[in-house]
């Protein structure tokens, strides 16, 4: 904090120069207004000459026989009322007659001629004209005219005598405030000024001399510090003795702290970041190496400053005393989350596999093979054409379920490996509900479905067409599937926030919570059989999920088990 003998010269030359910006300012803000009342009294003053003559016309009006007596009365008022502002400085006008005594005198010659004139003015007004009061007129209203000349400019100028008054005081008063403050320059703020400037200068070779005395120790210390942060990794040090523990700085940051965020103790470690899941198999790790130098070498979870736990490798090596007892140990610990999230995902690719290898070898193979079996009988002649045509419907049924089946699963293959591009386009929501209503007409016929679809043509929506006619076919077909014989589907398209919206709702017998979550889970594959035993693959509800999230759709399922589902997609109206 600095002191006030350090800058009470700086302040000095501050307060200097406020003070005679304000002095300067009060000046100007009275000239301005001594302007300003100037202006408006020579307005006043070519207004009274005006009204004069403007009056003097209508007497003469009014010796024409024109009725002048409102007009007159009217504008007698405002003549009268201008000469009181300017005899008496009201409203703004002002003749500073207190430093030009002379106008006083002007006016009072004036009066003379206002006040006949104003006797003339309301006797015509009032009891009309004659020839005595027109013969007034034309003497005392050019007298009037003549007088009121002189004053107007008497006043300009005295304006103009006040005006370079002002720049000469204006002058003086800059002249002053320069030397006040040139004075003020060399006698106090130079002065100080210098030995500032040399107490810096001794300052900067004092400060030079220490950073050529520290040099080595800063270049051992980065040198430190390239090597840790080479290796990335947290250092961790621990003196089993006193309890003590010391973590590095890099140690906090992998975890997103700061140092001081939180104690580094042995008791934060084990029972605040570890994860409990870890917390035996750490503690076992650790006592069989300070008891029996056993390797110090595990993966384990630690929780970060977001809430969430992150994968590290946790390494230690400790030392003994010559009685065998542990004294200290030191270690590190390595952020391997993405190398455990790769595993891990490299372990659901493989179950994922695994499935689909199932799917290939059992639900798409049968129904093949059951064709297959049936042209074998009726090539053998074991079965004629009738019975092959009995059992021909349903093996179609299973055909068309294999196919649908295939589709799913080639989309599926296609975004687990190169991807599926989105090309979004404008497109009628009708459209896309009535490819798929035309692709199913056949099995929702065959269970005597009711379908009640209310239809919007005008509806539009933005995305992918293929890929939401896809997803809407996925839901279509699972509504279809779980709707029992002689239930009923309906679909509603609306318009909600910049969405627009298909809602497909069933009486088929509805999902419960955990069933829910499995389905609208992307990395399970969850598969039901329908109510005529109807067969999937699990992928068609995979596809709508990943399909809705890459042209940023919501999907929502509202379910309840024996009452129905009700699946909304809601798809973006622009791009």
């Amino acid at each position: 904090m600095f002191k006030l003998k350090y800058i009470w010269p700086y302040l000095l030359f501050a307060a200097t120069i406020i003070f005679l910006v304000a002095a300067n300012r009060i000046h100007i803000k009275d000239e301005i207004q001594r302007n300003l009342a100037y202006t408006k009294t020579l307005n006043v003053s070519g207004k009274q000459r005006m009204l004069s003559q403007k009056l003097a016309k209508l007497s003469y009006k009014a010796k024409l026989g024109d009725d002048v007596k409102k007009e007159m009365l009217a504008l007698l008022g405002v003549w009268q009322r201008a000469h009181n502002d300017l005899r008496n400085n009201k409203n703004g006008v002002d003749i500073y007659n207190e430093i030009h005594p002379e106008i006083d005198n002007m006016f009072d010659e004036l009066e003379v001629y206002l006040n006949e004139l104003t006797e003339d003015y309301n006797a015509v007004a009032l009891n009309g004209v004659n020839d005595d009061l027109i013969s007034g007129i034309n003497k005392n209203e050019p007298a009037y005219l003549e007088k009121m000349d002189a004053i107007v400019h008497q006043i300009e100028a005295n304006a103009q005598a006040d005006l370079e008054a002002s720049r000469e005081k204006q002058m003086l008063l800059a002249l002053i405030s320069g030397i006040v403050l040139l004075l003020e320059m060399l006698f106090f703020v130079y002065p100080y000024h210098k030995k500032l400037v040399n107490a810096y200068k001794k300052v900067l070779r004092q400060q030079k001399e220490l950073e050529e005395n520290t040099n080595t120790i800063r270049h051992l210390y980065e040198t430190n510090e390239l090597i840790i942060k080479g290796t990335n990794a947290g250092i961790w040090e621990w003196d089993i003795v006193t309890g003590e523990e010391q973590w590095s700085d890099r140690f906090f940051h992998l975890l997103g702290y700061e140092h001081g965020d939180i104690a580094p103790t042995y008791d934060t470690f084990l029972n605040h970041l570890l994860h409990p899941d870890d917390k035996e198999k750490i503690e076992k790790a650790v006592n069989e190496h300070l008891k029996n130098k056993t390797s110090y070498k595990h993966d384990i979870r630690m929780l970060n400053k977001n809430g969430e736990y992150g994968w590290y490798e946790a390494s230690g090596q400790a030392i003994w005393d010559e009685e065998g007892n542990a004294i200290r140990m030191a270690g590190s610990i390595i952020d391997i989350t993405d190398r455990m999230s790769a595993r891990k995902k490299m372990l659901e690719q493989s179950e994922t596999k695994d499935k689909i290898l199932s799917i290939v070898a059992h639900d798409l193979r049968s129904p093949v093979v059951n064709l297959k079996s049936l042209l074998e009988l009726l090539k053998a002649q074991v079965i004629n054409k009738e019975e092959f045509l009995e059992h021909l419907s349903s093996v179609s049924q299973n055909v068309e379920t294999m196919t649908e089946s295939m589709d799913n699963l080639l989309a599926w293959a296609q975004t687990q490996t190169k991807g599926w591009d989105v090309n979004p386009t404008e497109f009628k929501v009708d459209d896309a509900v009535m490819e798929c209503l035309r692709l199913y007409s056949g099995n929702i016929d065959a269970k005597h479905i009711e379908l009640d679809y209310n239809s919007n043509e005008l509806l539009k929506a933005y995305a992918d067409f293929n890929q939401m006619v896809l997803v809407i076919r996925n839901v279509l077909n699972n509504a279809i599937k779980f709707t029992p014989e002689s239930g009923k589907i309906k679909i509603d398209l609306t318009e909600d926030n910049g969405y627009a919206s298909i809602i497909i709702s069933d009486t088929g017998k509805g999902m419960d919570e955990d069933t829910i979550k499995k389905v609208l889970n992307k990395s399970n594959i969850h598969t039901t059989k329908g109510t005529n035993g109807e067969k999937g693959t699990g992928l068609g509800m995979n596809m709508c999920l990943e399909f809705s999230q890459k042209n940023n759709c919501k999907f929502d399922i509202d379910s309840e088990v024996d009452r129905g589902t009700k699946v909304r997609l809601a798809i973006p109206q622009s791009g």
